[in-house]
């Protein structure tokens, strides 16, 4: 998680809601399918590389400016991911950023234990860009980093 001096409503507004992933998670292209940025809305990640092009996601949890998870499958429900993203206010300048990412199932576990490096840059990278993006609102900001790596876990 990073700490931002920027409110939960500007980073927000600078990441999640016009549902243009592709400005701030590096391993997305392109979104296809939006529906609205609430529980049950679904999407699809068009992937830059990796062996699945499409993955369609579902969201929950959903709470503006506050927080989402999406969640989604690929090989038949093989490969099962959940991402959580958590915006915490902090005082009224400062804003925590947690994004954690998880890969579940039978070929997604395994596969994200013997390696976890695209995870790991996947949810740093996307960090990186979030805090990008939210600077680009109204300049640069300085930004305090709680944690150096994002979490993540594969099961």
């Amino acid at each position: 998680s990073k700490t931002r001096r920027r409110s939960p409503t500007r980073i927000w507004q600078a990441c999640f809601a016009h549902m243009k992933w592709e400005r701030w998670d590096p391993d997305v292209e392109a979104i296809e399918n939006a529906t609205a940025l609430v529980d049950g809305g679904t999407l699809t990640f068009v992937m830059k590389d990796g062996p699945f092009k499409r993955i369609r996601c579902s969201l929950s949890d959903v709470v503006a400016n506050e927080s989402l998870t999406f969640a989604g499958s690929a090989a038949s429900g093989m490969v099962r991911f959940r991402g959580t993203i958590a915006l915490e206010a902090k005082d009224a300048a400062t804003t925590s950023v947690a994004y954690t990412f998880q890969m579940t199932g039978c070929l997604g576990g395994p596969l994200g234990s013997f390696n976890p490096r695209p995870c790991v840059e996947g949810t740093e990278g996307g960090l990186a860009n979030m805090k990008r993006l939210s600077e680009a609102v109204d300049g640069a900001i300085a930004v305090e980093v709680e944690a150096d790596t994002a979490k993540f876990r594969y099961l």
